[in-house]
């Protein structure tokens, strides 16, 4: 087809002895000229498409068919000015990892552990990262296969305090609470939410929420 027809395919000149990292790239465009959707079949036997409204990029997929890499797909999405606003990521073992993005700087990543009813392959169920506007790691959760919670808390990059939550039962606290100070660690237990400082039970509650 010519480009009258909405398609116009590229593909690596013959001979070309690897010069390219692709196959072929097909672009394909609206009734404006504008491109609508260009797929790219690399030589690893990945495929990515891109799919565009109004000459705006508003979704990335990437397929592994040949299975050359460690994950099945990714995709991303893109907010108004064209930065990626989201990115999900389904790996071969059954995980998933979704990261938030606000103006493009990454502000959350979640990761799942598969639920294939056998405990999965991690020992943790979840992880959580939030991240500061300038991209320092602000708070990392992590919800265990047995129940139990952490959250790790972070200043500049560097860890400030560590919590525990004992969801089973196996300990004789409820909250655990390790703070870094120079002259070293202070650990401190709770019985309940209401007892442990606000700086952190005004993280921690809105984590329950999430489900985490």
């Amino acid at each position: 087809m010519s480009q009258t027809d909405g398609y116009r395919p590229w593909e690596a000149p013959t001979g070309d002895e690897g010069a390219y990292v692709w196959d072929s790239i097909e672009t394909y465009y609206d009734a404006s000229g504008q491109v609508e959707n260009r797929e790219t079949v690399y030589d690893n036997g990945v495929v990515k498409n891109e799919y565009y409204t109004e000459g705006a990029r508003q979704e990335t997929v990437k397929q592994d068919l040949e299975d050359s890499m460690n994950w099945d797909s990714i995709v991303f999405n893109y907010d108004e000015n064209g930065n990626i606003a989201q990115a999900t990521t389904l790996y071969d073992d059954g995980s998933s990892r979704n990261a938030q993005y606000e103006d493009g700087t990454l502000s959350l990543v979640v990761r799942m552990d598969t639920d294939d009813g056998m405990g999965g392959v991690y020992d943790w169920a979840a992880k959580m990262y939030a991240y500061a506007p300038d991209g320092t790691l602000e708070i990392s959760a992590t919800a265990l296969d047995n129940g139990d919670e952490i959250y790790v808390f972070f200043d500049e990059d560097e860890k400030a305090a560590r919590i525990e939550k004992d969801v089973d039962g196996s300990d004789p606290w409820q909250f655990q609470v390790t703070e870094y100070a120079e002259t070293g660690p202070v650990v401190t237990t709770y019985d309940t939410i209401d007892e442990v400082p606000d700086v952190y039970a005004d993280y921690l509650e809105p984590m329950y929420a999430y489900s985490i």
